[in-house]
């Protein structure tokens, strides 16, 4: 689409600029036409200044003793346009008395013409005219507009190709600004899928065992996640990446409530949860992200576990871990697991391992920690959360 938009734009402002390029040729073309015809009608002038001189031997029949330019193109007539000197170029045509200058085609060409008065004692006893060709005028005329053309193509091809790459430039933030729109979108629908599930599930329970108070106020803080999950999302769409809030959180609390969240959604799946949680785990994080990463964890470890299996998470000081006995990841899908879209052939038929796992490590790698995946298919999966990744990495 934007590749389009920038043919468009490069196409019309080269437009633009050919159609400046050609009035301005058009203007500048018609002044060097008039240039050029004062020039030719100063030439005449001149000539003429210098037949005037030889008049008087031209009416003595000394004709043979000229040495005036381009006697050819000369004629001399009486006062009634009986000749009195004709060159080769007047031989065929009549004299029309007109004074100054005017046009006339002689065999196949234009010549522009000087007609001039001779006057003796106050009295007209003749007429001078003299010729020169047009064609030499507009035969530069043609050159140059030619020349002015072909300079105007290379300048609007060398505008096109600078419009296109000015176009690309300009274009760039908007492109960006979709990509995360639509980076928004996906990654909203697909975040916001499992919180949904879950406070269905909530709602659920508090219908089936009318402890309708409890339901409400436990949807309610469901609720209160997904609109903190909704303006993080935002944020990333609307600076490209998150801003992160951290504060000192007892991380083993924030597991405990995620494990109750999930529990009808587990039981509903005939899956076990099982925990094994170190008391009073403090991290320095940000709270609503973190609980995106275990719910994305729990809802894939349920998601890809049958009925009758289990998914456990681990939390040590070091380390949170979320394993399931679900049906696992092939060694050569393991390096792909946190690219966007990606799926593992055994998950094509099911939704999941698309968004998830690339926020999730989006999340993690923002935080400066380490996850790392171990997996065996048909056996079960187990992602580990490493808070010191420093050390893990040394180690």
């Amino acid at each position: 689409m934007f590749k389009k938009i920038e043919r468009s734009l490069a196409l019309q402002f080269t437009g633009f600029v050919f159609l400046l390029l050609m009035v301005n040729g058009a203007v500048f073309l018609i002044i060097d036409f008039g240039n050029e015809i004062r020039q030719m009608h100063a030439r005449l002038q001149n000539q003429m200044s210098l037949i005037q001189t030889a008049l008087p031997d031209i009416f003595m029949g000394k004709t043979d003793e000229l040495f005036l330019p381009h006697v050819e193109r000369l004629r001399v007539v009486n006062q009634n346009g009986e000749s009195i000197f004709s060159g080769e170029l007047f031989e065929d045509l009549p004299f029309v008395q007109t004074e100054g200058f005017s046009s006339a085609v002689i065999g196949q060409e234009e010549f522009s013409l000087l007609t001039e008065t001779m006057v003796e004692n106050g009295e007209t006893v003749g007429y001078v005219q003299i010729a020169e060709p047009e064609f030499a005028v507009m035969r530069n005329l043609q050159l140059r507009f030619l020349l002015y053309m072909l300079v105007s193509i290379l300048i609007s091809l060398l505008t096109y190709l600078f419009g296109r790459r000015f176009a690309k430039k300009s274009l760039r933030p908007a492109e960006a600004m979709l990509i995360r729109l639509e980076q928004f979108t996906q990654d909203a629908s697909h975040e916001l899928r499992t919180p949904l599930a879950v406070l269905g599930s909530t709602l659920d329970l508090a219908l089936k065992t009318k402890r309708c108070e409890e339901g409400i106020l436990s949807a309610k803080e469901d609720l209160k996640q997904i609109s903190a999950l909704v303006e993080r999302l935002l944020e990333l769409a609307r600076a490209g990446h998150f801003a992160l809030e951290r504060s000192s959180l007892d991380l083993s609390s924030l597991v405990k409530e995620s494990l109750l969240k999930f529990k009808p959604l587990a039981k509903s799946a005939s899956i076990t949860l099982l925990s094994n949680i170190e008391p009073h785990v403090l991290v320095f994080a940000d709270s609503v992200l973190l609980q995106q990463v275990l719910s994305n964890l729990l809802s894939n470890g349920i998601k890809f576990t049958k009925a009758g299996g289990t998914v456990e998470v681990s939390l040590t000081r070091h380390s949170l871990a979320v394993a399931d006995t679900g049906i696992g990841i092939s060694a050569e899908h393991l390096p792909h697991m946190y690219e966007r879209f990606y799926r593992a052939d055994s998950s094509r038929s099911t939704k999941g391992f698309g968004l998830g796992l690339s926020f999730v490590k989006q999340i993690v790698d923002m935080h400066g920690w380490t996850i790392l995946v171990e997996s065996k298919e048909g056996k079960g999966t187990t992602f580990t959360v490493l808070f010191d990744s420093e050390k893990h990495r040394n180690s």
